[in-house]
């Protein structure tokens, strides 16, 4: 029992290790794209505030912006401008994809430990008695 324990502890560390990701320098182009993308209303959720981002926040990101263009569907409009607009997003997600292939292949695993909180609390009126 304790050397399953004594494995388990310290294989733990590497595992956190493993899921950790750098972050990307503020200088770096991917934020002009993102940003490009918040422009086109295909991400709602990004933090600006909050740069520099990791490497997986922006797989993240990314991949909410696949799945908004997938339901926006193909280029339908007949006015030229919005075709090449749609096209030159597609053009841009494809070359996102193709920049951070690892961490969109690593966000089949999502660990969201606190996704929802909830806290109970009781107001009493009466004063407090011993």
């Amino acid at each position: 029992m304790r050397k399953i324990l004594f494995i388990v502890l310290c294989l733990f560390p590497l595992l956190l290790q493993a899921y950790s990701s750098p972050n990307v320098p503020i200088d770096d182009p991917v934020y002009r794209k993102i940003d490009k993308l918040i422009a086109a209303g295909l991400v709602k959720d990004a933090l600006h505030s909050q740069r520099p981002w990791s490497r997986g926040e922006i797989a993240r990101i990314i991949s909410v912006a696949m799945k908004n263009r997938g339901k926006m569907g193909g280029p339908l409009a007949r006015d030229e401008g919005t075709i090449s607009f749609q096209l030159y997003i597609d053009d841009l997600l494809e070359r996102l994809k193709q920049e951070f292939h690892e961490e969109l292949v690593d966000q089949t695993f999502q660990f969201h430990p606190l996704d929802q909180v909830q806290f109970y609390y009781t107001i009493l009126d009466s004063p407090f008695r011993v």
